[in-house]
């Protein structure tokens, strides 16, 4: 009987490891720059066409936005201000938001004066927006910013190129997963991220389309 019940206890042990590494593989494919620079660079190519005086500044603001986390995550896991490269603990995300909210409003600027379509300054600019919401939310929830940030990335695509792209959102499903699994988020954080990326995104694009 003690065997049986040892067997069971690893069996469940090593299911749930596996699982772990699983949602750690899935966080980091669909990770929001992962599916975000690709999505941008088609929405932009899309309603411009490939425009060669644009690739300087299309690659600086690449640089900015994604370089910006990318060096300065692990900076704040070296100086012991977050625990991890996710930022998993929730108090901890006030030195994350900043670095984000930085990025994406230099790399918008950036784009404007390179001359890019400008939709595609709107949606970053729209990001930046519901980052700094996001930010002001973790005060009460620790919302998943891969789920808002792939939500974000379908209303973009939907208003680039119609209700068809709305499928996009299809990508949440293992997003989430990746998130759940992982241990970094429950579910009500998942799906509240989700909702307050698409939404928000999507009116804050129709709302700064016309200014740009």
């Amino acid at each position: 009987m003690q065997a049986s019940q040892a067997g069971a206890v690893d069996n469940a042990a090593g299911q749930a490891e596996r699982r772990l590494r699983w949602g750690r593989v899935l966080s980091w494919l669909f990770h929001p720059f992962v599916l975000g620079v690709p999505a941008m660079l088609a929405i932009g190519i899309a309603r411009q066409g490939w425009r060669p005086e644009h690739t300087p500044g299309v690659a600086l603001a690449v640089v900015i936005i994604v370089g910006t986390p990318a060096l300065g995550i692990p900076l704040l896991v070296r100086l012991g201000l977050v625990d991890d490269l996710f930022v998993s603990v929730r108090r901890q995300r006030v030195y994350l938001y900043p670095l984000l909210l930085l990025s994406f409003v230099a790399g918008s600027l950036v784009l404007l004066r390179t001359g890019v379509d400008p939709l595609v300054v709107a949606i970053l600019l729209s990001a930046a927006a519901s980052l700094t919401l996001a930010g002001l939310l973790t005060v009460w929830i620790k919302l998943s910013l891969h789920c808002a940030g792939v939500g974000g990335i379908a209303a973009s695509l939907a208003a680039a190129f119609g209700p068809w792209a709305w499928l996009a959102l299809l990508l949440l499903v293992p997003t989430a997963l990746g998130r759940l699994w992982a241990r970094g988020h429950s579910l009500a954080e998942t799906v509240a991220g989700a909702l307050l990326g698409t939404v928000a995104t999507r009116l804050l694009i129709a709302a700064l389309g016309p200014l740009l």
